[in-house]
Formats: structure tokens, sequence, C-alpha cells
């Protein structure tokens, strides 16, 4: 299985979806705040995905992932948004080819983690 960032400033969303990956057997790094997100990569965690929540009080899961790319070891690191106000799902892959999800809040957890593990095979 894969490694996985999440990143959500709802401790209910957090821990909800940290335990459906966990339950699959992914490995999870948690964080409930941009900058601990932040910290937790530099100490040399590296996922192969991340899940990040697109609005939160510090910045946007979108500057987060501008961030995280500037890393070498992240640079192509695929995302999934989660979104509380987004109504369908939506693909989108960049000038890079680096792939961007979006997902509402609430998604059933088969597809959440269907989707993260596409992503981490086409990652690796």
């Amino acid at each position: 299985m894969s490694t996985v960032l999440v990143v959500d400033d709802d401790p209910a969303t957090l821990t909800l979806v940290t335990g459906q990956l966990t339950g699959q057997g992914h490995e999870v790094i948690a964080a409930d705040n941009p900058a601990q997100a932040i910290s937790l990569l530099e100490r040399g965690r590296e996922p192969q995905v991340a899940v990040l929540d697109i609005s939160m009080p510090e910045m946007t899961g979108f500057e987060l992932a501008q961030i995280i790319r500037m890393r070498e070891r992240t640079a192509k690191l695929p995302v999934i948004f989660l979104s509380s106000t987004l109504e369908s799902t939506a693909e989108f892959v960049d000038d890079e080819g680096i792939t961007a999800i979006y997902l509402t809040k609430g998604t059933p957890p088969a597809t959440l983690c269907e989707t993260v593990e596409q992503l981490s095979a086409g990652a690796q």
C-alpha cells in the first residue's frame, strides 16, 4: 500500500479520512494544518499521494500543494482535493502531467481508497 499525506483543519474529517485509509492498509501522515504538514515533510516523510482540504484558515489546499511541489522529492505528487462545496468529482492533469482530483467531503470510503490506490500506482 501507499503512504498518504492527509491535511484537514476539521478534526472530524481528518479522523474519518485517516481511518478510512489506514483501514485499507495505507500508511497515513496526518496533519491538522499546513504548517504541520510542511514540518512533517521536512523531517523526511515521503507520501505517494496527498489528500488536502481545499479551504483551510492559514492557506488553501492549492497553496499547500504548490509548496509541497517545490520540493524535489514531491515535485510530481498527485493530489486529491477535498471540498464541502463541490457537487461532483473532477480530474485534471496539468502541463507537467501531475494529476489533481477533486472529491466532495463525504465521498464513499471505497471511492476515496480506490482513487488513492490509482494515483499511488501511477506515481510509482
